[in-house]
C-alpha cells in the first residue's frame, strides 16, 4: 500500500499555477512530498519523454531541503517524512521562445521507486499551467511625426503616445538612435544626428533636445491594461534646411530582438524661408503681353506690356478719367504660407494715378493670389510708379521682393479733318462749294482720321445755320440746299482709321448761303469742331457743264506732248425759255465740234475741245469767249449744229454737187470719195458711170436775231442792236516736245544729264548666276512720258525666249515731268557662250511734229 501525497500551493488545486510571468522574472512554485508509507523511498522529479516535451527546457526542478539532496530533482524520503521541493520556470535563455503558454501541462512526473529493488512503485503526472510574456506596447501615430514645412524661427508642437499594451506597467526612454538606423526614403536630405549630439540636452521639465527636437517626457512609466504616456515633440525651425531625427524608444522587459535599440521613431520637419516668384514674369504677368525688349519701331505704341530688360509694365495709353486695370499674379513656391505686403509709390514729382486695392495678401504654399493694379490717368500726362511686392519675415533677398515700374499714359481721343483743306478766319474747316446754277449739284469730300492712338467714336450733327450755335442743345436745321451723307451719325474709328463722308450743296435759288456741321469726338470735351459750309447758286440763260476738273468755266488738258492731241467733252446748257446760237472762237490750236450751234430751251450740247499744240507752248486759263445771240426761228424750230451732217451719193462728175454755205465752216465740209456698192451682173451694163459719197454739212435753219429794246414808230428805222452776249470759256494746257536723258555722275560728282550711256559690258558669269548693271532714266520734258524697254538682237528683233540671257526692269512705265527711274539690266546665262543684245527704249510720240499744210 503507497501513501504518499503532493501538497500543491494552491488549495484544492492540484496544479502548479505560474499564472503570467514577465519573461525577464520567470517564476516558482512550491510543492510539498509527503512519505507516508512504513518504509523508506527514492523519489525523482523528470519529464516523461524530455527531447518531445515544449516545457522540459524551460522547467528546474530543485530540493529545498538541506542535505545530502539540496538542490537536486531527485532524494530519498523516510517513512514519515515530508521534502519541500521548488519548481523553477524560466524562458528568458531561449531567444525567440521566450513567450510560452501551457496550460495543465503533464510532462512533468515524480516517480517513486522502492530502495531496496529499484521497483518504481508510483508514476505522478504534475500538471504544469504557465505563460510568460515580454512587455507589450504601441506607439500611436505608428510611422513618426512629420512637422512639415515651418517658417524659420518658428516653432510647433505634436505629440504621441506610448501605449502599454501588456498586463504589467513598464518603463521607457527615449533616446536618439539617428546614427545606428538607416534614414527612411525621402529623409537623405536631413540634417542627421551626426550634426548635433546624440546625448542630447536636458531640459528643466524633464524633456531631452535633439537637435532641432525637444522631447518630453524623455523617460517614465506606463501602467499596464491600455494606459499610455503622451510624449509632447517640439520642433524649432531654422533658417533654409530639412531636419530628421530618429528616436529610439526602449521599453523595460520587451523583446530584445525586435528592438534591440529601442522602437525606431523618426521625427521630421522642414524649415522654410517665405518667398514668392520674382523671376518668371511669364506667370507673373499671365494676362498681359511679356516682351524680352522693346520693338524696335519707337513710334510704336506699347499697351498692356511687360519689357523684361526694363522691368516695366506699360499701361499704354489710357482715356483720361478712365480705368484700365492689370492683375499681377503673386506666386508662393514655398512650403509655407507667406504674408504679402504691396504698396504703389510714385515717381517723380507728378501724383500718383496708379492704385492697388489689396494691401495685404496671405497665400498658403504652392498657391497664388492676385494683386490688382488700377491706372486713372486725370490729366495728359505720363505716370510712372513703383510697385512693389514685399514678404512679411522674408529674409531671402532673392525672393523677398517683386518690384518693378508702371507706367501710363493719360490721353484724349483725336479726330482730325483732313479734307477740306480750307480753314476759315476762326481757323475752322470750310467748305467752300464753286459757284453752281440753281437746280445744280456740287459734292465735296469730307475726310476725317483718327490720329490719336485711342479709338475714338465721332457723333456728327445736321446740318445747321451759320454761325453754329454754341450750345449743342440749341442746334437747329440749316439751309436746306447742304446735305451731309454722314447725318446724325455716331462713327466709329480705330487708331489712324480713315472716314469718308460726302456734303452736297444743291441751291434751289440764287444768292450766297451758309450753314454748318458739327462733329464732335465724345470723351473729349475739347474737340467740338464746327465746319463752315459755303455755296452761291447763281442763274444764267446759258453755262458750261460736266467739265473735266469740276470747274464751270475751265479746260484743263494737263501735261500733253507737241503734236499730240488730246480731247476733252463737255456741255453747253440752256437754263432759259429763250433760244440762242452759240460760236466757239477760232484758234490754231484749240478747236471746238460743234463749233457753231442752236440751243433751245432747257436743251443742252455735249461739246468735244480738241488741244493739238504746234510747238512748246504753255497756257494757263486761256480766255477763249464764246459768243450767243438769242435768235428766234423763222421757220418750224428744229436742232442743228454745224457737226450735223447728210450723206448723199451723187454721179462721180459731181454735177448735181450743190453749193455748200462755206460762211458756216469750210473746213467741217468732207468731200471724199469712196468706191460705190457692188454693182449686181443685172446693172453691169458697159457705160454706167460710178456714183461717190459726199458728207455736207445740214443747212442752218431759218431764224433772226432778237432786237434788244422797243419797236421803232412806224416807218422810222429800226437802229436796235441784236441781243448778243459772249461766255467766258477758259483753258490751261502744257505742251512739250518729249525728251529724255540718263543721269550720270559729272567730274564734281554731281549727277548731270547725258544723251547717251556707254555699253553696259558685263563680266564673266558663270551659268545660272546673276549680275546686274543700273542706270538712271529721266523724263527731261514737261510732258508726261510713257517708255518701254526691250531686249533684241543685233537685227533689231526682240529676244523673248524663255533663255533669254538678259532681261531689264522695268519693261514699261510712265514719268511725269522732271521723274526719273532705275533701269536694271540683269545677265543670267544658261550656256557657255558670249551674248550680244541691243537694248531699246520705245517711247510714243517721241519728236512729234505737226505737218505745215502745203
Amino acid at each position: 500500500e503507497i501513501d504518499f501525497p503532493f501538497v500543491f500551493p494552491a488549495e484544492g488545486e492540484e496544479v502548479l499555477d505560474y499564472g503570467i510571468v514577465k519573461v525577464a522574472d520567470g517564476g516558482e512554485q512550491p510543492l510539498t512530498i509527503t512519505n507516508n508509507g512504513k518504509y523508506e523511498v527514492g523519489y525523482r522529479f523528470a519529464f516523461a519523454r524530455p527531447k518531445r516535451s515544449a516545457i522540459a527546457k524551460y522547467i528546474t526542478v530543485e530540493t529545498v531541503d538541506e542535505g545530502e539532496y539540496q538542490g537536486k530533482p531527485n532524494g530519498v524520503l523516510a517513512a514519515d517524512a515530508s521534502a519541500e521541493i521548488k519548481v523553477i520556470f524560466d524562458s528568458k535563455a531561449f531567444p525567440g521562445e521566450e513567450e510560452v503558454n501551457f496550460k495543465d501541462n503533464t510532462d512533468l512526473r515524480c516517480y517513486v521507486s522502492e530502495l531496496l529493488t529499484g521497483e518504481e512503485i508510483l508514476n505522478n503526472p504534475i500538471k504544469v499551467s504557465v505563460r510568460s510574456v515580454f512587455s507589450k506596447y504601441r506607439v500611436l501615430p505608428q510611422k513618426g511625426i512629420s512637422f512639415g514645412a515651418l517658417t524659420y524661427d518658428t516653432q510647433k508642437t505634436r505629440t504621441f503616445d506610448i501605449v502599454n499594451q501588456g498586463e504589467f506597467d513598464f518603463s521607457f526612454e527615449i533616446k536618439c538612435i539617428t546614427s545606428l538606423v538607416r534614414s527612411r526614403p525621402g529623409t537623405s536630405l536631413g540634417r542627421s544626428s551626426l550634426e548635433s549630439n546624440e546625448e542630447g540636452e536636458a531640459t528643466a521639465d524633464g524633456g531631452i533636445k535633439f537637435g532641432n527636437f525637444t522631447v518630453t517626457p524623455a523617460a517614465g512609466s506606463v501602467p499596464p491594461n491600455g494606459e499610455k504616456q503622451t510624449i509632447t515633440v517640439l520642433f524649432e525651425a531654422a533658417g533654409q534646411a530639412i531636419f530628421s531625427e530618429v528616436l529610439g524608444i526602449q521599453v523595460t522587459e520587451r523583446d530584445p530582438a525586435a528592438d534591440p535599440n529601442g522602437m525606431a521613431y523618426e521625427l521630421s520637419g522642414e524649415s522654410c524661408v517665405p518667398g514668392i516668384l520674382v523671376s518668371d514674369f511669364l506667370q507673373i504677368f499671365e494676362e498681359a503681353a511679356v516682351l524680352r525688349k522693346p520693338p524696335a519701331d519707337p513710334d510704336q505704341p506699347i499697351a498692356s506690356t511687360f519689357i523684361e530688360e526694363e522691368r516695366v509694365f506699360y499701361f499704354g495709353p489710357r482715356l483720361v478719367d478712365s480705368r484700365a486695370e492689370v492683375r499681377v499674379k503673386i506666386v508662393n513656391p514655398t512650403k509655407v504660407t507667406v504674408t504679402v505686403d504691396l504698396a504703389m509709390s510714385a515717381k517723380g514729382a507728378e501724383p500718383t494715378a496708379f492704385e492697388v486695392v489689396e494691401g495685404r495678401l496671405t497665400i498658403p504654399m504652392h498657391e497664388h493670389r492676385y494683386a490688382t493694379v488700377y491706372f486713372t490717368p486725370q490729366g495728359l500726362l505720363t505716370y510712372t510708379a513703383v510697385f512693389e511686392a514685399s514678404v512679411v519675415d522674408g529674409s531671402d533677398e532673392q525672393t523677398n521682393r517683386l518690384a518693378f515700374d508702371v507706367t501710363g499714359d493719360g490721353t484724349l481721343p483725336r479726330v482730325a479733318i483732313r479734307e477740306p483743306t480750307l480753314r476759315n478766319e476762326a481757323g475752322q474747316a470750310l467748305v467752300n462749294f464753286r459757284r453752281l446754277l440753281v437746280g445744280k449739284v456740287h459734292t465735296a469730300p469730307l475726310h476725317i482720321v483718327n490720329e490719336g492712338i485711342l479709338p475714338a467714336t465721332v457723333r456728327f450733327s445736321r446740318t445747321g445755320p451759320w454761325p453754329a450755335p454754341q450750345d449743342s442743345r440749341e442746334w437747329v436745321d440749316g439751309p436746306g440746299c447742304f446735305s451731309f451723307s454722314g447725318r446724325g451719325a455716331e462713327v466709329f474709328l480705330n487708331s489712324k482709321e480713315e472716314k469718308r463722308f460726302e456734303v452736297t450743296f444743291r441751291p434751289k435759288a440764287a444768292g450766297d448761303f451758309r450753314g454748318s456741321l458739327e462733329m464732335v469726338v465724345l470723351k473729349n470735351e475739347f474737340e467740338r469742331n464746327i465746319i463752315e459750309l459755303k455755296g452761291e447758286g447763281y442763274t444764267k440763260d446759258v453755262a458750261f457743264e460736266s467739265m473735266s476738273d469740276g470747274t464751270d468755266d475751265t479746260l484743263t488738258f494737263g501735261q500733253v506732248p507737241v503734236g499730240v492731241p488730246k480731247e476733252l467733252s463737255f456741255a453747253i446748257s440752256n437754263t432759259s425759255g429763250k433760244v440762242f446760237r452759240f460760236s466757239f472762237p477760232s484758234d490754231p490750236m484749240f478747236s471746238f465740234t460743234p463749233s457753231v450751234g442752236h440751243l433751245h430751251p432747257r436743251e443742252s450740247k455735249t461739246v468735244v475741245a480738241s488741244f493739238l499744240a504746234g510747238r512748246s507752248v504753255s497756257y494757263s486759263e486761256l480766255l477763249l469767249p464764246v459768243s450767243l445771240t438769242q435768235i428766234e426761228c423763222t421757220e418750224e424750230p428744229r436742232d442743228w449744229d454745224n457737226n450735223m451732217k447728210d450723206v448723199e451719193w451723187i454721179p462721180d462728175d459731181g454735177a448735181s454737187l450743190s453749193p455748200v454755205d462755206e460762211s458756216l465752216d469750210a473746213s467741217a465740209l468732207l468731200n471724199q470719195s469712196y468706191p460705190a456698192p457692188p454693182v449686181s451682173p443685172r446693172d453691169g451694163r458697159r457705160g454706167r458711170r460710178r456714183a461717190r459719197k459726199v458728207t455736207r454739212i445740214k443747212p442752218e435753219p431759218a431764224h433772226r436775231p432778237v432786237l434788244v429794246g422797243d419797236p421803232p414808230e412806224e416807218g422810222a428805222e429800226d437802229t436796235r442792236a441784236a441781243a448778243e452776249d459772249t461766255l467766258d470759256l477758259k483753258a490751261s494746257a502744257d505742251a512739250d516736245y518729249l525728251r529724255y536723258a540718263y543721269v550720270v555722275k559729272g567730274e564734281g560728282g554731281d549727277p548731270e544729264d547725258a544723251d547717251a550711256l556707254p555699253s553696259l559690258v558685263f563680266a564673266e558669269t558663270m551659268m545660272y548666276r546673276t549680275r546686274a548693271h543700273a542706270f538712271r532714266f529721266r523724263n527731261a520734258s514737261r510732258s508726261r512720258m510713257e517708255f518701254g524697254w526691250r531686249v533684241c538682237d543685233l537685227a533689231g528683233e526682240e529676244d523673248d525666249s524663255p533663255e533669254a540671257p538678259f532681261s531689264v526692269e522695268p519693261q514699261a512705265g510712265a514719268l511725269g515731268p522732271g521723274e526719273a527711274v532705275d533701269v536694271v539690266v540683269k545677265f543670267s546665262p544658261t550656256e557657255v557662250d558670249e551674248y550680244q543684245r541691243r537694248l531699246v527704249c520705245f517711247i510714243p510720240h517721241l519728236g512729234t511734229r505737226v505737218a505745215r499744210p502745203p
